[in-house]
């Protein structure tokens, strides 16, 4: 959150697969929305319960073994920024801070990441 006020961010963007990242964040009120991304429709289903969360399902499944994950995570950014821009929230040239983390599945949530 201290990041995104530092840069100006007009959103944070971040990949969550329990919830749990996107809560954390939202407890601290940051003054730009949370885009959170996930590939799970129930969980994007509860985060419309927390203040500034603006869930993203994202549809595509999860990819194999030998498809990079950080080339994974890329696309993810990228299909949530252009999403972003649809709704609005964002515009071309804005920045934004990317939470996620080092590896696959819950709990790993310890990269900011600053476009």
């Amino acid at each position: 959150v201290d990041a995104s006020v530092k840069q100006g961010a007009r959103a944070i963007i971040l990949m969550t697969t329990s919830g749990r990242t996107a809560r954390l964040i939202a407890k601290w009120r940051p003054t730009c929305p949370i885009l959170a991304v996930t590939r799970y429709e129930q969980i994007a289903r509860q985060l419309h319960l927390h203040r500034g969360v603006h869930p993203m399902f994202f549809p595509k499944p999860k990819p194999g073994e030998e498809y990079p994950w950080s080339k994974d995570v890329d696309d993810r950014f990228l299909w949530a920024m252009e999403k972003g821009k649809r709704l609005n929230v964002l515009k071309t040239g804005d920045t934004v801070v990317g939470v996620h983390g080092w590896q696959r599945g819950s709990g790993h949530t310890n990269t900011v990441h600053i476009p």
